[in-house]
């Protein structure tokens, strides 16, 4: 950074605002680090000089940009007006060493009678209690039940600010861990129910690939399919010096282009295996002349049936569009409550399918739609929710599919009246 920025570099607690507090949360750990780095840094430039003793380039002065040792940082952090406070049970009764009375909360495991006993206590003294739901839906729920059960509490969108004292802030958020305090209760969805999400981070779809070549499993023999030449039988790798460059090469062999002399063999470059991919037929196939029409007559075939398909397809979706379907109602509470529950985040190809099948079950035509992904890629979860779909009947008496109803709650019932399975 030296040699491409001028001027001096600033620190990290430089660019914080004035006044503000700097919380060394680890102390032992960032000080082991700390050393770690300044010392890599040292060795690092040490060896370049040692490099440039022996004939090599002189190093690049870095040392204003080196990392700079952790008391000379704290040092200017609280030279400039910014306190250094150290968090740490071992230090306790030290001068800026701040040891809090923070504990893991109780886990109630499902007893929510017993929560709402404690967290109406703990209010009752004027205390702070806070209550973290993954969902819209179960922050409802839980505002009800409280109210139900004669705890105070308010809902808030946004948590800013202290939370208001002598009652229980429920509020949304992602926490999988709960903490108490003489003043204060944070309770979390897992810590109520004792569901403990394994991670909350989206996970990543694998890249949708067709059937391409992997080198590490062809064997010699397998049959493979060219873009420009068709099938052939895989031989072996080689290598070739052409024009000057070594590159690597796979052997593909091919039909005789004149009888009675021995087959033909193509050399494909291993950065063009792009245009080569796995033979999936069932059936042993025939091996394709290179520079011939066979080819050229095999994938015309295939186009011609292709539009064959196309056309009855197009067709039969016509003739379903034409017939009458039942259209499912919008979501109601409790459909989001049920989601909300999900401890993972979709995916933005699951979002996709989901409001896909959301928009063909309100809609007065037969669906007509596939779901297809790996395993624990959330295909029950889509399922799920579109199984959990709400009918239009305002009534459960005129409900033709009332046998297959099922109540959200045996107490309560649902706004819009049942959920029928689609």
């Amino acid at each position: 950074m030296p040699a491409l920025v001028g001027g001096e570099l600033e620190l990290l607690t430089d660019l914080l605002p004035a006044r503000s507090l700097v919380l060394l949360a680890d102390p032992e750990r960032i000080r082991t680090r700390s050393a770690d780095l300044v010392r890599t840094g040292q060795e690092f430039l040490e060896a370049s000089w040692f490099a440039a003793g022996v004939g090599g380039d002189s190093p690049i002065d870095v040392g204003a940009s080196a990392y700079r040792e952790l008391g000379d940082v704290l040092g200017h952090a609280a030279a400039t007006g910014r306190a250094v406070v150290t968090l740490s049970p071992l230090l306790s009764g030290r001068e800026g060493v701040f040891a809090p009375a923070v504990h893991e909360v109780e886990s109630y495991r499902g007893d929510t009678d017993r929560a709402l006993v404690d967290l109406r206590a703990h209010v009752a003294t004027g205390a702070t209690a806070v209550l973290v739901v993954a969902g819209q839906g179960t922050a409802q729920r839980s505002l009800e039940q409280m109210r139900e059960a004669d705890v105070p509490a308010k809902l808030v969108e946004e948590l800013a600010g202290s939370p208001e004292p002598g009652l229980v802030t429920v509020t949304c958020g992602r926490l999988t861990e709960g903490l108490t305090t003489p003043e204060l209760v944070l309770l979390t969805e897992a810590d109520l129910t004792g569901n403990r999400a394994v991670g909350t981070e989206p996970r990543k779809l694998a890249s949708r690939r067709r059937n391409a070549v992997d080198l590490v499993t062809l064997q010699p023999g397998d049959y493979v399919v060219h873009s420009q030449h068709g099938i052939g039988r895989f031989v072996e790798m080689r290598e070739r010096t052409v024009g000057g460059a070594t590159r690597e090469y796979l052997v593909l062999e091919y039909a005789s282009s004149k009888r009675g002399q021995p087959a033909d063999r193509l050399f494909v470059p291993t950065d063009a295996l792009d245009e080569i991919s796995r033979y999936v037929g069932g059936e042993v196939p025939t091996l394709n002349k290179l520079g011939g029409a066979d080819w050229a007559r095999t994938k015309g075939r295939a186009r011609k049936a292709v539009r064959q398909i196309a056309a009855q397809l197009v067709q039969l979706y016509a003739a379903r569009q034409s017939s009458p379907g039942h259209a499912f109602g919008a979501d109601t509470p409790w459909q989001r409550e049920m989601e909300d529950a999900f401890p993972y985040t979709e995916t933005p190809d699951q979002l996709a399918a989901i409001e896909e099948v959301k928009r063909d079950m309100e809609r007065p035509v037969p669906m007509d739609r596939v779901i297809s992904g790996d395993v624990g890629f959330g295909k029950t979860e889509i399922a799920v929710r579109a199984r959990s779909r709400p009918c239009r009947t305002a009534s459960r008496s005129r409900c033709s599919s009332r046998p297959r109803c099922w109540p959200p709650s045996t107490s309560r019932r649902s706004p819009t009246g049942c959920a029928r399975s689609p």
